[in-house]
């Protein structure tokens, strides 16, 4: 591929994300470029570009936000030592008092 046809892909799919609010995946705005534009792009050529120059929704951005964290969450995950030697398998009595320590805060 040229690299002036390169540059007219990139500005063409640029366009598209910029109209649309920055909510189209590759698949979604290569049907948008056949469909509205009559450009004809291959939805994988569509990708590729889409990922050299940057681009990508918004909700995708905050999903792999999340999902890093909740993977940070997951590495300092602490075990904490049983202050108060709970025994919940001996309870007999139907009402008696029972208590327990906090093993996992945010």
């Amino acid at each position: 591929m040229t690299v002036a046809k390169n540059k007219k892909a990139i500005n063409d799919i640029a366009k598209v994300y910029e109209e649309n609010l920055k909510q189209f995946e590759y698949r979604i705005s290569t049907k948008y470029l056949n469909e509205d534009y009559d450009i004809k792009y291959n939805s994988k050529k569509v990708l590729i570009i889409m990922i050299h120059n940057q681009i990508q929704p918004e909700y995708i951005r905050k999903m792999r936000r999340k999902i890093s964290i909740n993977r940070i969450k997951k590495k300092v995950y602490y075990k904490y030592p049983d202050l108060i030697n709970c025994k919940f398998n001996d309870i007999k009595t139907r009402f008696s008092m029972l208590y327990t320590d906090v093993a996992y805060l945010i």
